[in-house]
């Protein structure tokens, strides 16, 4: 049997029956749910590890769920009792990981059971590949702090020539627009929300894309995606993105949170675009 995703809402029982007819079961890993009662190892916009050696108390301690003494609790108790009851580590043959970041990061927390990584993927039929830019770079993803749109923004301060352009929306909306205002940030567009096919057109005409998160990203998507259009990325260095972005050859790594640094990357990929081109 094939579980997809976490699976803290699957019933102990359930997994009992199952294995009583000695059904192999196999989980699909998305996130770090396993190992954090946040899932994320993000605590009040940080990156956080203090619940590793079943240490979750910190977890309610910190008020890491959605910042509620009460869900931080309710996270909390679930893994104590899932971590009591031994749930997984009975029932879970295989785990099936997308990223060799969350497998070593399984072992880290004591996960003992076998680990296969088995990497996300597109279909390229539905990509264009394109050598061509057009003298901007994009963002794709949900406005939020850990995902660095904030050092994208300080970094786009720093550097007026090249366009801008972030698809998605988040709670961190009309802060940006507001900054993007004060600031006369004429190059840099929010676009809110964009679709599938419309991103496709946008990534393909793009000289690069720019992920600046400051979390740890399991298995990106938008590097994927970029990859598949041909355009090279430029990174922060931090979770599993190290292990799709190689500095120099695919893309060009900074350091989290690090606008001077990102500032400096999108500048030399933009004065050189044979190096894009080579890259992508």
């Amino acid at each position: 049997m094939h579980i997809q995703g976490i699976g803290h809402e699957i019933s102990p029982l359930i997994l009992d029956v199952i294995k009583s007819f000695n059904i192999p079961i196999v989980q699909t890993l998305h996130d770090y749910g396993l190992l954090c009662p946040n899932t994320s190892f993000i605590s009040q916009g940080t990156v956080c590890e203090m619940c590793k050696g079943h240490r979750y108390y910190n977890a309610v301690l910190k008020r890491c769920k959605r910042n509620s003494l009460g869900a931080s609790l309710l996270a909390c108790i679930g893994h104590y009792l899932h971590a009591l009851l031994n749930i997984y580590g009975k029932n879970v043959d295989l785990y099936v990981s997308p990223s060799k970041f969350l497998q070593r990061k399984m072992i880290e927390h004591g996960i003992r059971k076998e680990i296969v990584t088995i990497s996300n993927f597109v279909n390229l039929n539905q990509f264009n590949l394109s050598e061509v830019g057009s003298g901007y770079c994009v963002f794709a993803g949900r406005l939020v702090s850990i995902k660095g749109v904030r050092t994208l923004i300080e970094a786009a301060k720093l550097n007026r020539q090249v366009r801008v352009f972030i698809a998605g929306d988040g709670e961190l909306k009309d802060e940006l627009q507001k900054e993007i205002l004060k600031h006369h940030l004429d190059h840099v567009m929010l676009l809110g929300h964009v679709n599938a096919d419309e991103l496709i057109q946008l990534i393909s005409g793009s000289n690069f894309t720019v992920l600046p998160s400051e979390c740890y990203e399991n298995y990106p998507m938008s590097i994927v995606e970029s990859f598949a259009c041909g355009k090279p990325v430029i990174a922060s260095n931090i979770g599993a993105i190290p292990d799709l972005v190689i500095d120099g050859w695919n893309g060009l790594l900074f350091e989290p949170g690090n606008a001077i640094q990102l500032a400096d990357r999108i500048q030399y990929l933009f004065n050189h675009p044979e190096k894009a081109v080579e890259m992508g």
